[in-house]
């Protein structure tokens, strides 16, 4: 056993030294050596290496664009716990992106993205399942997996949890916890989260009406955010 163990140590070492030549050669603009190179690195079990050639397969940068190759790379990425390859077979089964869609393959693949702690994997299943995209829609889930996506920082979730609560859908109605939402999200940036916050101070919606804090924030979140569409 620790003859085995000292081996796959060995053989993971040579995977990494090998992406270092890697990256190396890329700085140099030698794609074709790169590329060599870290197909030696993925078989010596080096994930990052997999993952980068699954997205160089995919956009066909240095290489002819093939998405069986790509797919064959992203699978052994994600196989090897690297949730953006996960992620990337969730979207190419998802949209088309040059193989047969299929709905079953996307779940399960933004799933494993997404237990990989990857935000935007969560987030995606979330929207998926509250709005019956692919999915059967299903108010729970959505709801689990928002809350999960704002436990890894992705701000979009938080923007949707606070509509859930607004509007009472899946969830029972509270202002207040919406607006604590929509708060959270223009804080990390979303200007929708500003622009709703705004809203709900000058219709009172739950809260009390205050149209000079509801002027503040919109400036705010012109401001800060430069948005034309709710700047106008």
């Amino acid at each position: 056993m620790k003859i085995i163990l000292l081996l796959l140590s060995v053989v993971i070492y040579l995977g990494a030294n090998t992406f270092e030549q890697a990256k190396s050669e890329f700085r140099n603009g030698n794609k074709a050596k790169a590329i060599k190179l870290l197909k030696q690195s993925c078989k010596n079990k080096h994930i990052e290496s997999c993952g980068i050639l699954g997205d160089l397969y995919r956009k066909g940068d240095g290489v002819k664009r093939n998405m069986l190759q790509s797919l064959n790379f992203y699978h052994k990425a994600c196989a090897g716990k690297d949730a953006e390859s996960c992620f990337n077979l969730g979207q190419i089964y998802r949209f088309d992106d040059g193989v047969k869609k299929n709905h079953a393959k996307s779940v399960t693949y933004f799933s494993k993205a997404c237990d990989l702690k990857l935000g935007k994997a969560c987030f995606n299943l979330g929207r998926m399942f509250e709005t019956g995209d692919l999915v059967k829609r299903n108010g729970k889930k959505a709801y689990d997996f928002y809350i999960k996506a704002s436990k890894t920082g992705e701000t979009r979730s938080l923007y949707s949890l606070g509509n859930m609560y607004r509007k009472g859908d899946f969830v029972k109605q509270d202002s207040r916890v919406a607006l604590e939402y929509y708060r959270g999200s223009c804080n990390s940036g979303e200007v929708d989260g500003c622009y709703a916050v705004g809203l709900m101070y000058v219709q009172g919606d739950g809260i009390p009406k205050d149209e000079r804090k509801a002027f503040n924030i919109f400036k705010a979140g012109c401001n800060h955010y430069n948005d034309k569409a709710h700047c106008s």
